[in-house]
This record gives C-alpha cells, sequence and structure tokens, in this order.
C-alpha cells in the first residue's frame, strides 16, 4: 500500500472551483431544498472510497463535493 500523500493536480482544483461556483447558486435555493441537496451529495462521498492521498489527509474523491457542500452552505463559513 503506497501511503505517500500527493498535492491537488490543477484538473482536481479547476472541478472544485466549478462545484464551489454551483454551490454558489445552489445557496439560493430554500433551506430544505438544500439540505436534500447535501443528504444526497453525503451519500455519494459515503459511497467512493476514502483514499486520504492528498497533502493533509483529504481523499481525492472526496474533495470537491466537500467544496460543493461547503459552498452551498455559505452560513457555516463565517
Amino acid at each position: 500500500m503506497n501511503t505517500e500523500q500527493r498535492v491537488i493536480t490543477p484538473f482536481e482544483t479547476s472541478v472544485c472551483a466549478a462545484l464551489s461556483i454551483i454551490g454558489v447558486a445552489l445557496a439560493a435555493q430554500a433551506p430544505e431544498r438544500r439540505q436534500a441537496m447535501e443528504s444526497t451529495v453525503k451519500q455519494l462521498i459515503e459511497a467512493l472510497p476514502a483514499d486520504r492521498s492528498i497533502i493533509g489527509g483529504k481523499s481525492a474523491h472526496h474533495i470537491a463535493l466537500e467544496a460543493l457542500i461547503q459552498n452551498i452552505f455559505p452560513e457555516r463559513n463565517r
């Protein structure tokens, strides 16, 4: 098993950025719709491997989806 951690790639960075922008747009939805979206995204995160391959212990499979959730709920980031 390779335990070496890597830096996020430019492609992964752009996917995170794109999903962050989508999250900002979705933040305008009613709270109950945002909660439903969050639930769906969290189910997807649970289904994907948690490899902790990115420096800082993040999973390459989760970072973009976590960025989406973070921006759907901007009030949590204050």
